[in-house]
């Protein structure tokens, strides 16, 4: 049915734009290119540099870019910046945005922080289906054996919708995978934290324990070897 989205649309017509909070250079977003370039019009707007927990902050005073090709830009500034400059400076209306794939897992309370998550928010502000997708740093394999799949679930089921953001975790690779998705919940408890002071430099350390967490969690899921797939109502907050 990745073949079905390419008939669907006429060859290159589905866009899908792409962006990350890892930069521009991040294997990852390249390895996410290279797999959807075989069946969709791609677009890359992403951060020059590495803009991990920047949320969905944005710069107010204007933002340098790097015209890299046709359809690639670098953008001196956060992953909320790349979907508006996408957006208000190319005039993209993308079909689908994908955020990621992120070099760490973005699950519970850190989906508030998450640069990726964000960049996919800000997509569905301005009306835009959006995935934000996670995986454990060392998840790579899993990554490679599953995406395309994964992709490919999406898409014939129509999952994505302007109404929420789709949040979609790979466990790690020593993770035998199990039945592959499976549909969580965010369960947004707050982690424990331990302020320290040393010298001149303030470090916070965060505890939160997976039996705090209710079963139907990201966090169970994924240690189940599950790839967990949740959604952000976001609309529901304010509409």
């Amino acid at each position: 049915s990745m073949e079905k989205i390419r008939s669907d649309y006429g060859n290159g017509l589905m866009k899908v734009l792409l962006v990350n909070d890892d930069g521009i250079d991040s294997p990852r977003l390249k390895y996410m290119e290279k797999i959807l370039s075989k069946y969709v019009d791609v677009w890359v707007v992403a951060p020059k540099a590495e803009q991990s927990a920047k949320s969905m902050s944005i710069t107010t005073q204007g933002v340098k870019f790097e015209k890299i090709s046709e359809q690639k830009y670098a953008i001196a500034g956060t992953p909320a910046d790349c979907i508006l400059f996408a957006h208000y400076g190319l005039s993209l209306e993308p079909e689908l945005v994908i955020s990621g794939i992120n070099y760490g897992l973005n699950v519970g309370f850190d989906t508030f922080y998450s640069g990726t998550v964000s960049a996919a928010l800000q997509a569905c502000f301005l009306g835009f289906p959006s995935i934000a997708f996670s995986g454990d740093p060392n998840g790579m394999k899993n990554i490679e054996e599953n995406f395309e799949d994964v992709m490919e679930h999406l898409f014939e089921y129509e999952f994505y919708s302007s109404l929420h953001v789709l949040n979609i975790n790979f466990p790690l690779d020593e993770h035998e995978l199990v039945n592959g998705l499976y549909h969580s919940k965010i369960d947004y408890t707050m982690p424990e934290m331990v302020g320290n002071i040393k010298d001149d430099e303030f470090k916070i350390k965060r505890y939160l324990s997976i039996s705090q967490l209710n079963k139907d969690s990201e966090q169970v899921a994924l240690a189940r070897g599950k790839i967990s797939i949740s959604r952000i109502n976001f609309r529901k907050l304010g509409y």
